[in-house]
């Protein structure tokens, strides 16, 4: 991927510019490393004023960067508005599931339950989207791993014994100090944790492992269920992604923000995130790794 869209291309193509040289890593789309290329192109082509052209790119970058902004904030804004009367939605069903009612009617009324609760589940991931794609979100502190990822520990051990599903987990002792944003770090593993329950059936195992190896914190997730499809390992962090057989309006539909979110969690931290098929038994195993900044 590169900073330069179509646009940007047909536009500078008429400054005599070879395009191609121009090309920089969209990591954090920085407006300097643009004129950084910019610089180096202008000391072989001298046929266009550099500060016209610099001054030019930047008001454009400029400008679509604070329209995709205000697409993020006007995401962010409708989901929290959906969420007041979905609430209310629900706790009216709530209401309808607890009086008399048909076996016709009963049935009805947990079906509306279920999708309402879906609805909610995806305002919460569309809210959770805007803050971690929002770069003023990223507030690194100094965390603690131990007792961060014992507080995390216990909370997918709560969601598991829910589900009738065994929890086991597994943490070095004396963990590094990581330099890192907590809520987004927490929203990560939660996604993670979250999936794996999704997918794991009543009477599975989910294992919690954290470890330090070489300069890098390693957490990873392992479930007992039918694991990652060959689509789901090559696309299953991209937005939006949902596999075929998750298509139908029946189907227990989750569309796929939680990798989405926990990959640009991860990759904020400068650190990798691995989609795996366990080799021991059947089942998914996802890994993160974040690099421990001394």
């Amino acid at each position: 991927n590169t900073l330069f869209s179509g646009r940007h291309y047909s536009e500078y193509k008429n400054h005599h510019i070879r395009p191609q040289l121009l090309l920089v890593p969209d990591k954090n789309r920085r407006t300097e490393s643009v004129l950084e290329a910019l610089l180096i192109q202008q000391k072989k082509y001298h046929n266009e004023p550099f500060s016209e052209m610099k001054d030019k790119l930047k008001r454009s970058l400029e400008k679509q960067w604070s329209v995709q902004k205000q697409q993020r904030e006007q995401i962010a804004a409708l989901a929290h508005d959906i969420k007041t009367p979905l609430t209310v939605l629900q706790g009216n069903l709530d209401l309808l599931a607890d009086s008399t009612l048909s076996e016709e009617q009963s049935h009805e009324v947990g079906q509306a339950s279920e999708a309402a609760e879906r609805m909610t589940d995806y305002i919460r991931l569309l809210m959770e989207l805007a803050k971690v794609e929002a770069e003023y979100e990223y507030q690194p502190v100094p965390i603690q791993m131990e007792p961060f990822l014992q507080k995390i520990g216990e909370q997918g051990q709560l969601l598991c014994h829910a589900k009738n599903i065994k929890w086991s987990e597994k943490m070095e002792n004396d963990l590094p100090t990581l330099c890192g944003d907590p809520m987004m770090l927490e929203r990560a593993v939660m996604n993670l944790i979250g999936n794996a329950i999704r997918y794991t059936k009543e009477g599975g195992e989910i294992e919690f492992t954290a470890e330090q190896s070489g300069e890098n914190l390693v957490i990873c997730i392992r479930d007992s269920g039918e694991g990652f499809s060959k689509e789901a390992l090559e696309h299953g962090r991209e937005l939006f992604f949902m596999e075929e057989k998750n298509r139908s309006a029946t189907a227990d539909l989750h569309i796929g923000m939680g990798l989405y979110i926990t990959d640009t969690v991860v990759r904020r931290h400068q650190g990798e995130l691995f989609l795996r098929n366990r080799t021991d038994q059947t089942g998914a195993e996802v890994i993160f790794q974040i690099p421990v900044k001394k």
